[in-house]
C-alpha cells in the first residue's frame, strides 16, 4: 500500500498496489520500489511515479528481505532445511 500525504493536516491517500504472493518486505532504491514476495519467491519492482509493477524477478523459495542501494538490489532467503533438495 502506498500512502501519499498531500500536506500537513490533509487526509492521506491509500493506494493498494497488487504485487506477488505474500509480500514481506519493501525497499526504496534508485531504480524504483522493491517488494519481496515470500510465498511465490519473487521480487516486484514498482515505478514510484505511476505505481505500476514494471518488473517481477524470480528469486526462489524462502525469500525473506530486500534492500536496495549502490546500483543493486539485495535479497536474503531462508537456508534450506536439512534433507531439502538444493
Amino acid at each position: 500500500t502506498r500512502i501519499a500525504i498531500p500536506g500537513r493536516g490533509q487526509t492521506p491517500t491509500l493506494t493498494t498496489i497488487p504485487v506477488g504472493d505474500g509480500p514481506v518486505d519493501v525497499a526504496a532504491g534508485e531504480e524504483g520500489i522493491w517488494v519481496a514476495n515470500s510465498l511465490d519467491g519473487t521480487v516486484s519492482r514498482i515505478d514510484p511515479e505511476t505505481g505500476d509493477v514494471v518488473a517481477t524477478v524470480e528469486v526462489g523459495e524462502g525469500l525473506q528481505r530486500v534492500a536496495a542501494g549502490e546500483g543493486a538490489v539485495w535479497v536474503t532467503v531462508r537456508a534450506p532445511e536439512i534433507g531439502d533438495e538444493p
